[in-house]
């Protein structure tokens, strides 16, 4: 379910049995749920009533495990869709374009589970996080949502040594951008957020009390809300909703 807080009350904004909704982006009239479970895309409307539901692409094909979102300036939504979670496997992972209206269709292809994935501040680039390869692609944005030009921005085993205790399969998750043009990753398995300037050097890292930090989005007053659970293996996987006032402080 997608829970919202108003007035320090939380509530169902909307919820579907089996979905595990991973992430919402917005779109027209409405937002696009990534149900991660169920393996579908779920159009709602701006009061949290389901419109349509999205089991395939545009040839026919499921759509695998839908992820993280981002809605670009056109009204389509990029979407990940993961692959295996397993170090030995197949790079699968892979980025989808949901336009305005129509299925999605495949614009990058090949990543070790690909995850997190935000736009440049000015909408030229798509950034996705390989997770377990451990680095940060970025995507040339063309016409139609197409994607190419494909570049590692940067390898986190490169960027800074792996925190203490942290899980096996720590890699990159969610990802933002401040006003400043600076690159926020969530290092899902290692609780912390790294924090990359524009010169691709590191900035800073922030640590979180939970080590499964998933995701993070700016909000009024360059506040920063960051998405942690307690565990990745404990059923219904209880987290917290972060606020960081001053992440640069």
């Amino acid at each position: 379910r997608i829970v919202a807080r108003k007035d320090g009350k939380s509530s169902t904004f909307w919820q579907q049995p089996g979905c595990g909704p991973t992430s919402i982006a917005y779109a027209p009239g409405g937002f696009v749920v990534a149900c991660h479970y169920s393996r579908v895309l779920v159009r709602i409307s701006a009061e949290g009533k389901t419109q349509s539901i999205i089991t395939k692409d545009a040839r026919g094909r499921p759509i695998g495990n839908a992820n993280d979102s981002i809605a670009d300036a056109k009204g389509g939504v990029y979407f990940t869709s993961s692959g295996v979670f397993i170090a030995s496997a197949p790079a699968t992972g892979r980025v989808y374009y949901l336009p305005p209206s129509g299925l999605p269709r495949i614009v990058a292809g090949d990543i070790h589970y690909a995850n997190g994935v935000v736009l440049s501040p000015d909408r030229r680039y798509l950034f996705v996080s390989a997770h377990i390869g451990r680095r940060i692609l970025r995507f040339e944005i063309g016409p139609e949502g197409r994607l190419s030009r494909r570049k590692v921005f940067v390898s986190l085993d490169r960027l800074t040594h792996g925190a203490k205790g942290a899980h096996r399969l720590a890699g990159p998750d969610g990802l933002a951008f401040d006003k400043q043009g600076n690159l926020y990753i969530a290092e899902y398995g290692a609780g912390r957020i790294l924090v990359v300037a524009s010169d691709r050097r590191l900035h800073r890292i922030i640590s979180i009390k939970n080590r499964f930090v998933t995701n993070l989005e700016f909000g009024p007053r360059g506040r920063l809300y960051v998405t942690a659970p307690a565990s990745n293996r404990v059923w219904p996987y209880k987290g917290v909703v972060l606020r960081i006032d001053d992440p640069l402080r």
